[in-house]
């Protein structure tokens, strides 16, 4: 009986220390967590705060481009409907050339939330098929901006990406800059050369464009307004872009930089046009399109080509 009393007493004392301990341990240990806690729910609200900040700003250059290119279009309508007596001599000059180098406008409409445009530049190339068959293995649709010195000896393969259901837009026809941008005349005659090409080969018109370098770049500062405008007057869309793969840099981008490139900025946008490139020094831009479209499938985007109705990214005017 005193054994069993002294085992009780034991198994009290015991079970006495280990209430103290906690009693002891446990506020600190809560206290450790709640700051704990805290701190993560500071840093997510500052980061959540920082993002919707960058939402915003994002949105205000877009509404911003967009204002800017009403403005644009506003002050085109207004000189194409004066008198030839009032128009400029320069102006009137270029637009009586190259009439088939136009098409029929399209009113713009906002694409859908979390739409990603693939789009790729400086092709067809020897990697143009490979690419195609990882846009088919997704089920994806892209837009192909095609250089016309390219071409000869491709034509198999331009004709292969306006039959899989790619668009095909224009990009140049030399893609030298200073040639190009040596005069808005210069432009549109490097750009009627393309279209008459791409026309010849695929049977089909093209009615969107990429400037090279984009709409504003070093190389048409002087003229980049005259030739926007110009381009609009003849019924064209023309696309820039707000994410980069950062594939055509002197650095050689591994396959993972590439692709999280673009996988990183796509959510900071509520739709994205992505720039790419398509020549043959560029496999690695091939294996990196097919490690980002799984990753954003899986996020819940959708893909599509461009078209004359997709209300495009573009530059701010300085």
């Amino acid at each position: 009986m005193e054994q069993e009393n002294l085992q009780f007493a034991q198994k009290v004392r015991r079970a006495k220390r280990r209430i103290i301990i906690a009693l002891l341990v446990l506020p600190p240990l809560l206290l450790i967590v709640s700051v704990y806690l805290g701190i993560q729910c500071f840093q997510q609200r500052r980061q959540a705060a920082a993002y919707t900040a960058e939402l915003e700003a994002q949105a205000g250059q877009l509404q911003q481009a967009a204002e800017q290119r009403r403005q644009l279009e506003e002050q085109l309508l207004a000189a194409t409907q004066s008198t030839p007596e009032s128009a400029p001599p320069e102006a009137l000059e270029y637009q009586q050339l190259y009439p088939e180098l136009s098409v029929e406008p399209a009113k713009s409409v906002s694409p859908a939330d979390k739409m990603v445009y693939l789009t790729f530049d400086d092709g067809p190339s020897g990697n143009t098929l490979a690419l195609l068959d990882v846009l088919d293995k997704y089920s994806v649709k892209a837009t192909f901006f095609v250089v016309g010195s390219q071409i000869p000896g491709r034509e198999d393969i331009l004709r292969e990406i306006a039959a899989r259901g790619h668009t095909v837009g224009m990009h140049s026809n030399s893609h030298k800059y200073n040639d190009i941008y040596a005069s808005v005349d210069a432009c549109l005659q490097d750009f009627d050369l393309l279209r008459a090409r791409i026309l010849e080969v695929t049977g089909q018109a093209p009615s969107i464009l990429r400037f090279p370098g984009g709409s504003v770049n070093g190389y048409n500062r002087d003229i980049y307004q005259e030739l926007i405008s110009e381009m609009l007057r003849r019924g064209y869309a023309y696309f820039d872009w707000n994410v980069s793969a950062q594939d055509a840099t002197s650095q050689n981008k591994s396959v993972a930089d590439i692709a999280n490139a673009v996988v990183t900025a796509v959510p900071r946008h509520r739709y994205s046009i992505v720039l790419l490139h398509d020549t043959s020094l560029r496999e690695t831009s091939v294996k990196a399109v097919d490690r980002l479209i799984p990753q954003l499938l899986e996020l819940g985007y959708t893909f599509a080509p461009l078209d004359p109705s997709v209300s495009p990214i573009i530059f701010s005017y300085k």
